[in-house]
C-alpha cells in the first residue's frame, strides 16, 4: 500500500471507496449469525459503521472532535434518553472551556466526559486475524472507538476515530486529515500508541439502560476468556436506522 511522504504520512493515499483497493462487503450482520458470534475471535472482521464525520476546528481539538463524532453516531441511530442528555452535557461543559493552542485533550480528560475504554489483550497484537475479528467485535457492540496515534516520527499523539475494519484494513475518520481513510493493520501498528493502548468508546446509555449487564458482558468477552457471556442482540427496534453502511447505502 503506498503511503503519503506528507504530514501525517500513514494514511493511504486512496479513499476506502475505491473498490480497485478496497472492497467494501457490505455484509449484513443477522441475529441469528450474531447469536453464534459471542465470542471475538469467530466474529466476521466485516463492520463498517455509519458514522458521521466532522473536521477538528483547532489544532489542538483532535480529541474534542473525536468525541463529537462518537455522540453524533449514537444520535443519529438510537433514540435519546434522559442518561444520554446528561453524557452529552458533560461533553458539552469540556468542550466550552477554553485552553491554550497546543494543549489537547488526554485519556483522563476523555474519561471525564463519560468515555470509558477497552484495552487490547496482549496475545492477539501478532495475529491480524484475531485482531480484525476482535475489533468487528467492538465495533459492532460498542460503537466508533477512539484511539491514539503517533504522529511526526512519534513526537505527537493525535486522537483519531476507528469507524470500522474490512479483513486487515482499518477503516478511519481522521478529525485533522479527512473521514473515510483506510489503513492496513501494520502501518496501523507502527502508529498506534503502546503506552496508550485504550481503545476508547461512548456507553451507550439507551441500550444499557434497556440491558443492564449488556456493557459488562461485551467487556468480558473482548478481554478473551476461555468461556464467552451470551449478551443480548440488537433489535431493529433497538436503533432508528442500520448502523452498518452497505454498498446500497
Amino acid at each position: 500500500m503506498k503511503l503519503i511522504k506528507g504530514m501525517f504520512g500513514w494514511h493511504s493515499n486512496k479513499q476506502i471507496f475505491k473498490t480497485d483497493v478496497v472492497k467494501l462487503s457490505g455484509k449484513k450482520f443477522t441475529d441469528e449469525l450474531l447469536f453464534n458470534t459471542n465470542y471475538p475471535k469467530k466474529f466476521p472482521p466485516f463492520v463498517n459503521l455509519d458514522c458521521p464525520f466532522i473536521f477538528q476546528d483547532q489544532i489542538n481539538t483532535c480529541g474534542d472532535t473525536s468525541v463529537k463524532m462518537l455522540t453524533s453516531f449514537q444520535m443519529l441511530h438510537f433514540r435519546s434518553s434522559v442518561e444520554f442528555n446528561r453524557q452529552l452535557q458533560k461533553i458539552n461543559n469540556f468542550i466550552s472551556k477554553k485552553r491554550g493552542a497546543f494543549c489537547g485533550t488526554s485519556n483522563d480528560d476523555l474519561f471525564s466526559m463519560g468515555l470509558d475504554s477497552i484495552s487490547l489483550p496482549e496475545n492477539i497484537r501478532n495475529n491480524m486475524k484475531e485482531f480484525s475479528s476482535w475489533l468487528a467485535y467492538a465495533l459492532y457492540h460498542l460503537g466508533p472507538l477512539v484511539i491514539s496515534i503517533n504522529i511526526f516520527s512519534g513526537r505527537v499523539g493525535h486522537a483519531v476515530v476507528v469507524k470500522g475494519i474490512e479483513n486487515n484494513t482499518l477503516l478511519i475518520h481522521d478529525p485533522w486529515y479527512g473521514g473515510d481513510q483506510f489503513v492496513h493493520c501494520n502501518n496501523f501498528f507502527k502508529v498506534y500508541d503502546k503506552l496508550n493502548d485504550t481503545f476508547m468508546f461512548l456507553p451507550n446509555a439507551f441500550l444499557n439502560k434497556m440491558y443492564s449487564s449488556r456493557q459488562k458482558e461485551i467487556i468480558f468477552n473482548l478481554s478473551y476468556r476461555d468461556i464467552p457471556k451470551p449478551i443480548p442482540l440488537l433489535k431493529q427496534t433497538d436503533v432508528l436506522r442500520s448502523i452498518i453502511v452497505t454498498n446500497n447505502s
